[in-house]
């Protein structure tokens, strides 16, 4: 091995001590400019899946308010059929065995409100419904459906 004495340290690295290896630097700068739009897309993903979990807690809270309100309402319709089953025993007691019966006779179809015009709160006709059939709405699944 001679030395050459126009050459310096750095180029006398290069050429004996370093491995030869081409570095592509248009690659690199390639590579380089890849990994940051990846940052960039998981960083705009991250505040998208943060906007659709407040989204989610504010439909979670609708969901709650609206099963609330149908609860309610239920129990309103409820209380007011008890009332008016009891007004039904208290005339029925007041007046004799000549008031309708507040229970449907054996083997009738069981109640609708469609049918009975029940639809507004109060109970029409001369038959009241059942207690079975006013279920709750833990019995019949959300909301009362």
């Amino acid at each position: 091995m001679t030395l050459d004495h126009d050459q310096t340290a750095t180029q006398f690295v290069r050429d004996y001590i370093l491995e030869k290896n081409s570095m592509r630097v248009g690659e690199l700068r390639e590579s380089i400019q890849t990994y940051r739009n990846i940052n960039e897309t998981i960083r705009k993903m991250r505040e998208k899946l943060d906007a659709l979990k407040a989204l989610r807690q504010v439909l979670d809270e609708l969901e709650d308010a609206y099963e609330r309100k149908h609860r309610e309402q239920w129990i309103a319709k409820r209380a007011d059929w008890l009332a008016a089953r009891a007004a039904n025993r208290d005339f029925k007691s007041k007046s004799g065995s000549n008031a309708p019966s507040a229970t449907p006779p054996q083997g009738s179809s069981s109640f609708s409100p469609k049918r009975s015009g029940a639809l507004k709160g109060r109970w029409s006709g001369s038959t009241s419904p059942s207690p079975s059939t006013m279920q709750g709405p833990e019995d019949r699944g959300c909301c009362g459906v």
